[in-house]
């Protein structure tokens, strides 16, 4: 396994297991996003085969972030919800009802669905141009959800299976970060990602925000 970077009742039963083996991983990881609460974002890739505790590190990563104060929020990439923005949509709730601008990403994410609804056939991430102004709505709309809780402490967002996630919930997520980057030039930003991924397929969304991951660049 290796770790780089610049909440559901399943990840929850797994951390209430015994962590053992991969104290010197999460300890990297918690000193990150620890660093991210000082007001610095902040985003890491774990990877490595199927079977070696990627899920469970993550989950006791987020269990010990909640423990120190954190805002924890999880995603799970799936082959089974390529639908865009489906994956993302229980954190889009979540945060259209605690913030204070959760109104409009209510309205962006409504608005979406509609559009989708009036398509004919199924969606896919390369169908360029498709819903472009109710996408770029809900960009600029969750961004700002994600924007106004960093501002209320630290907020942690974990995504395992990262390559299963559709193109579209992670341009959301990475247009999200990017934003939070540059707003933590300026002031604080406490935002943290933390992705798992067993590796992307070549040449999709999943393997270039992989390779900057790597990097440890946002942007």
């Amino acid at each position: 396994m290796t770790t780089t970077g610049s909440e559901g009742s399943a990840s929850q039963g797994l951390a209430q297991a015994p962590f053992v083996g991969r104290e010197a991983e999460l300890e990297w990881l918690l000193e990150r996003v620890r660093h991210a609460a000082r007001g610095r974002p902040r985003a890491c890739l774990v990877r490595g085969e199927p079977g070696i505790g990627k899920s469970r590190l993550l989950a006791e990563l987020g269990r010990q972030a909640l423990v120190e104060g954190f805002q924890v929020w999880s995603l799970r990439g799936s082959p089974f919800l390529q639908t865009p923005y489906l994956a993302l949509d229980p954190l889009l709730k979540d945060l259209a009802a605690i913030c204070l601008c959760g109104g409009e990403l209510e309205e962006a994410s409504e608005a979406w669905w509609r559009q989708l609804g009036h398509g004919e056939g199924p969606v896919l991430p390369e169908d360029a141009g498709f819903g472009a102004r109710e996408q770029r709505r809900l960009s600029t709309a969750f961004a700002q959800a994600l924007l106004e809780r960093a501002a209320h402490g630290g907020f942690l967002l974990l995504v395992d299976d990262l390559g299963w996630l559709d193109g579209p919930s992670l341009e959301l997520v990475w247009e999200a970060m990017a934003q939070a980057e540059e707003r933590g030039r300026e002031a604080r930003a406490c935002i943290a990602l933390v992705a798992a991924s067993r590796g992307a397929a070549p040449d999709t969304a999943a393997a270039r925000a992989e390779a900057r991951l790597g990097l440890g660049r946002i942007g």
